[in-house]
C-alpha cells in the first residue's frame, strides 16, 4: 500500500495538512482548494511531488456604514 502527505505553507512555514492512503490523499488534493495556504505539495511514496497554487485565507467582511 502506498502513502501520501499533503505539505502546505503557511506564514511562510511548511506545515504538513494530511497523511494517509495515496488514492485518499489524491482524491483530498484535487477536490479541495485549500483556504489560507499559499502552496500545497502531494508527495507520496513512490517518488511523486505534485503542486498547486492554495486559496487566500477567507477574510471578514467590515460593516457599511450609515449615509
Amino acid at each position: 500500500m502506498r502513502h501520501a502527505t499533503l505539505i502546505g505553507t503557511k506564514a511562510g512555514k511548511m506545515v504538513s495538512i494530511a497523511t494517509g492512503n495515496a488514492q485518499e490523499m489524491r482524491d483530498q488534493y484535487k477536490r479541495e482548494s485549500f483556504p489560507g495556504y499559499g502552496q500545497v505539495y502531494y508527495l507520496d511514496t513512490t517518488g511523486g511531488t505534485r503542486r498547486k497554487k492554495g486559496s487566500p485565507a477567507e477574510q471578514k467582511s467590515k460593516a457599511k456604514g450609515k449615509k
